[in-house]
């Protein structure tokens, strides 16, 4: 009819909304830190520095390396992927 009001293509549940939306983000890096995950964080270089996260923000993350060493801080706009690094006698991370 015309005067319907148009329909919606999706519901509001912004769970399930990743456009314009950092919770998703937000909720994986805090269960790796909460969790202290060992991960692999793949840069927009090519290079991986893998580690496990202590904290982040809206920019970057600190790492502590793995092997120990110096914290590493990682700008995200340098970040193409972060995989959690499963253990060889364990099935899954999470």
């Amino acid at each position: 009819m015309p005067n319907d009001p148009p329909k919606k293509s999706a519901p509001d549940d912004k769970r399930h909304s990743l456009a314009g939306n950092t919770r998703v983000q937000d909720e994986f890096l805090k269960r790796m830190v909460e969790r202290q995950h060992a991960v692999a964080i793949g840069l927009t270089n090519g290079a991986t520095v893998r580690g496990t996260i202590k904290d982040f923000d809206q920019y970057s993350l600190l790492l502590l390396p793995s092997p120990p060493g110096p914290v590493v801080l990682v700008y995200k706009h340098g970040v193409a992927s972060v995989t959690v690094e499963v253990d060889a006698g364990t099935k899954q991370a999470g």
